[in-house]
């Protein structure tokens, strides 16, 4: 990733954050209220997901405007 790359996401990371906590929340909220979401569960305990296509990644973020 180039100096630039990482400075523009640096620079959109807390919109990023503050997006990616409210979609995490509604999903938690939806979840208790029985809703299923493919490939998730409610379970206690907490584990930590790392991104399996660093490609796809930066496909996503190029279209959402963020240079990869």
């Amino acid at each position: 990733m180039s100096k630039n790359t990482l400075n523009n996401v640096l620079l959109k990371l807390k919109d990023i954050e503050n997006f990616c906590d409210l979609v995490k929340s509604e999903a938690l909220r939806r979840a208790k209220e029985g809703t299923k979401f493919f490939g998730f569960r409610l379970q206690k305990g907490r584990t930590m997901r790392t991104f399996g296509d660093e490609k796809k990644v930066a496909e996503i973020l190029g279209k959402n405007g963020i240079d990869p």
